[in-house]
């Protein structure tokens, strides 16, 4: 059993250390960056009225199902969650709707591995961020201008392809 451990450990620091030099930072455009910089002063915790609760809640059920690179395993009126993954670089969601007095608080969370350490888990903290703020954004309004925007596992491993050939 210690073995088995032991050599889940290893494999782990080996892949790690792989991603740290294989991660590939997005650039983007102005009009982009003005998107990121409106987003992400924005709540991750939403108070959406009782009349329009259903479209926000149909918002992030379908976000996550399109986005998530993680398979759902919990999609009821009160909660949407992924599967954890120890794939780095793989984005799951959980979403929570809880009822207040005047509508509802629907709470965003964006995650991922955390095996890494160093300035790759800065960036993947970065990219859950920006993930989690651009779900928060489209479930609040409804809007989407930039899908390609968000982080997903095929994403890096394109980018990795390019940056390669």
């Amino acid at each position: 059993m210690k073995i088995k451990v032991l050599v889940v450990a290893m494999a782990v620091v080996v892949l790690a250390a792989c991603a740290a030099t294989q991660y590939v930072k997005p650039a983007y455009s102005s009009e982009q960056q003005a998107y990121v910089d409106s987003i992400m002063g924005r709540p991750l915790e939403l108070n959406i009225e009782k009349a329009k609760v259903g479209d926000a809640w149909g918002r992030a059920q379908a976000f996550v199902s399109k986005y998530s690179d993680m398979k759902l395993q919990i999609a009821t009126d009160y909660s949407i969650q992924t599967v954890d993954s120890y794939r780095i670089f793989m984005f799951g969601y959980s979403v929570t709707k809880t009822p207040t007095k005047d509508g509802f608080t629907i709470t965003v969370d964006c995650n991922s591995a955390n095996s890494l350490s160093g300035s790759t888990r800065d960036w993947l903290l970065k990219d859950m961020n920006l993930n989690a703020h651009i779900l928060a954004y489209y479930i609040e309004t409804g809007e989407l201008p930039y899908p390609e925007m968000i982080n997903t596992l095929s994403k890096h491993l394109q980018a990795l392809r390019q940056r390669r050939g």
